[in-house]
């Protein structure tokens, strides 16, 4: 089988915030720890998580395809707004999307449209990116706590069950 990662927020690897796959490439993908001394063997060092993450899959030779996910992750981290190069976009929850793993937060919208092109499009696509054409991505100005209200916003965007 395949293993399914989002694109994006690869960092010089794969994205590792989420991934799909059978058993046995299950199994390779989140065998994460007691894989660093098969990497090590194989002269793969000094490898941040995304790097190791690709690494680990091809030397168990687990084949792996990129496909868009819907998914976010909820950050309370504070980002540089707007984002330099090798910075950290951060997405509105009610971005549309798919968002594939890229930081979220329930915010009143900073930028969208043609903000959200000029600012993604001075972002490193290796590095902290995902898919924003076709206005699919609103940005936060995340570079405080979250806003007052917040709650009001997550509420209308993902539901009062949720």
């Amino acid at each position: 089988g395949q293993y399914l990662v989002p694109p994006g927020s690869s960092y010089g690897g794969l994205n590792d915030r989420f991934g799909v796959g059978d058993l046995k490439t299950s199994t390779v993908a989140l065998s994460r720890l007691s894989l660093v001394p098969d990497l090590d063997s194989a002269g793969l060092t000094h490898l941040n998580s995304e790097s190791a993450f690709k690494a680990q899959l091809t030397t168990h030779r687990v084949p792996y395809v990129t496909k868009p996910l819907p998914f976010c992750i909820m950050t309370d981290r504070t980002y540089d707004f707007p984002p330099s190069s090798y910075g950290v976009p951060v997405t509105a929850l009610s971005s549309h999307g798919p968002l594939n793993g890229a930081k979220c937060r329930p915010c009143t919208v900073a930028c969208k449209g043609s903000c959200v092109a000029e600012v993604m499009g001075k972002l490193k696509r290796e590095w902290s990116w995902t898919e924003w054409e076709n206005e699919a991505v609103k940005l936060c100005d995340a570079h405080g706590e979250w806003e007052e209200g917040w709650e009001k916003i997550f509420d209308e965007t993902a539901g009062e069950k949720l």
